[in-house]
Protein backbone atom coordinates (compact mmCIF):
# COMPACT_ATOMS: atom_id res chain seq x y z
CA UNK A 1 0.00 0.00 0.00
CA UNK A 2 3.13 2.59 1.01
CA UNK A 3 4.78 1.92 -2.34
CA UNK A 4 1.36 2.32 -4.48
CA UNK A 5 1.05 5.88 -2.57
CA UNK A 6 4.46 6.71 -3.03
CA UNK A 7 4.54 5.64 -6.97
CA UNK A 8 1.34 7.49 -7.33
CA UNK A 9 1.95 10.79 -5.63
CA UNK A 10 5.60 10.87 -6.03
CA UNK A 11 5.94 10.00 -9.45
CA UNK A 12 9.13 12.14 -9.92
CA UNK A 13 11.22 10.23 -7.78
CA UNK A 14 14.14 7.42 -8.93
CA UNK A 15 13.31 4.37 -8.02
CA UNK A 16 16.68 4.26 -5.96
CA UNK A 17 14.96 7.30 -3.82
CA UNK A 18 11.93 5.02 -2.76
CA UNK A 19 13.38 2.33 -2.51
CA UNK A 20 15.73 4.54 0.74
CA UNK A 21 12.39 6.02 1.86
CA UNK A 22 11.18 2.18 1.92
CA UNK A 23 14.08 1.38 4.55
CA UNK A 24 13.86 4.38 6.63
CA UNK A 25 10.51 3.33 7.34
CA UNK A 26 11.48 -0.38 7.80
CA UNK A 27 13.80 0.85 10.31
CA UNK A 28 11.54 3.23 12.23
CA UNK A 29 9.16 -0.11 12.44
CA UNK A 30 12.13 -1.78 14.49
CA UNK A 31 11.61 -2.39 18.15
CA UNK A 32 15.69 -1.07 18.70
CA UNK A 33 14.27 2.43 16.97
CA UNK A 34 10.85 2.56 19.15
CA UNK A 35 12.80 2.13 22.42
CA UNK A 36 15.49 4.45 21.30
CA UNK A 37 12.72 6.80 20.55
CA UNK A 38 10.90 6.42 23.82
CA UNK A 39 14.48 6.72 25.82
CA UNK A 40 15.24 10.10 23.84
CA UNK A 41 11.87 11.25 24.63
CA UNK A 42 12.50 10.59 28.65
CA UNK A 43 15.81 12.09 28.52
CA UNK A 44 14.35 15.12 27.26
CA UNK A 45 11.90 15.35 30.12
CA UNK A 46 14.27 14.87 32.67
CA UNK A 47 16.47 17.57 31.33
CA UNK A 48 13.19 20.17 31.18
CA UNK A 49 12.48 19.49 34.93
CA UNK A 50 15.33 21.99 35.58
CA UNK A 51 13.53 24.61 33.52
CA UNK A 52 10.26 23.81 34.70
CA UNK A 53 11.50 23.99 38.30
CA UNK A 54 12.91 27.74 37.84
CA UNK A 55 9.47 28.95 36.21
CA UNK A 56 8.40 28.24 40.13
CA UNK A 57 6.43 24.72 39.53
CA UNK A 58 6.24 22.38 42.30
CA UNK A 59 7.36 18.74 42.08
CA UNK A 60 3.56 17.51 41.57
CA UNK A 61 2.76 19.98 38.48
CA UNK A 62 6.51 19.23 37.13
CA UNK A 63 5.31 15.75 37.45
CA UNK A 64 1.70 15.68 35.71
CA UNK A 65 2.58 17.98 32.93
CA UNK A 66 5.58 15.77 31.93
CA UNK A 67 3.52 12.62 32.42
CA UNK A 68 6.27 11.01 35.05
CA UNK A 69 6.76 9.62 37.94
CA UNK A 70 6.25 11.91 41.50
CA UNK A 71 9.30 10.04 42.89
CA UNK A 72 11.39 10.42 40.16
CA UNK A 73 10.59 14.31 39.72
CA UNK A 74 11.67 14.80 43.01
CA UNK A 75 14.61 13.23 42.94
CA UNK A 76 15.53 14.88 39.88
CA UNK A 77 15.08 18.11 41.78
CA UNK A 78 16.96 17.31 44.72
CA UNK A 79 20.23 17.08 42.54
CA UNK A 80 19.83 20.90 41.30
CA UNK A 81 21.99 23.16 43.20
Amino acid sequence: MIDTVIIHNLPRLSRKVIEAMQQLHDIRATRVYQEAKEEGIHEEKLRSIPKLAALKLNAADIAKFLELDLELVKRELAKIP
